[in-house]
């Protein structure tokens, strides 16, 4: 065979591999997980509507979705729920599961509310809570503890208090309180 044939051949041969190797290239590299979590230690995430502040939570740790729309909070030791653009509620929560697309959260574990620069101080105490922001809403399903400002205390069946109106809803009610 002549030199020219061979430096055919060989160039043929190279080019079938280079093209072999492109075109399964990351063939054999483990797919990436669609369920991976990224973890964060302290810091604070807020949710903003249009027109105002919606919500701040302070928290210890955070874990988030690979596309960050369920968040996990730990340690929520400040937070506030705004109302009309102004600090309403402070809260506290063992756990929050926060969806960052609506802006709602449920609380699992120990959650505190209570009324901030109110003259009619209350504080609510539970172990589940659920937040819609759309309708500006906190739900209490579970047995919870109202507290008032003179100390007074009544368990309460389950309560739902509507935000932008300051009305709460209860059900179950076992005490007596002055409104």
């Amino acid at each position: 065979m002549s030199r020219k044939v061979i430096l055919w051949v060989l160039g043929i041969a190279l080019l079938a591999y280079v093209t072999y190797g492109v075109i399964t290239a990351g063939n054999d590299a483990p797919p990436v997980s669609q369920n991976a979590s990224i973890r964060f230690g302290k810091g604070t995430v807020q949710a903003e509507r249009s027109d105002s502040h919606a919500w701040k939570l302070d928290y210890d740790s955070i874990t988030s979705d690979t596309n960050e729309q369920e968040l996990l909070l730990s340690g929520v030791h400040h937070g506030v729920i705004y109302r009309e653009g102004r600090p309403y509620l402070s809260v506290q929560a063992d756990h929050l599961s926060v969806n960052s697309q609506t802006k709602d959260f449920s609380a699992s574990g120990k959650f505190v509310v209570e009324t901030i620069d109110s003259p009619d101080y209350r504080k609510l105490t539970s172990n589940s809570a659920i937040w819609t922001d759309v309708s500006q809403q906190l739900t209490l399903p579970q047995p919870s503890v109202l507290e008032t400002h003179d100390g007074a205390k009544v368990k309460i069946g389950s309560l739902t208090l509507d935000v932008r109106d300051g009305t709460l809803h209860a059900t179950n009610i076992g005490g007596t309180i002055k409104w």
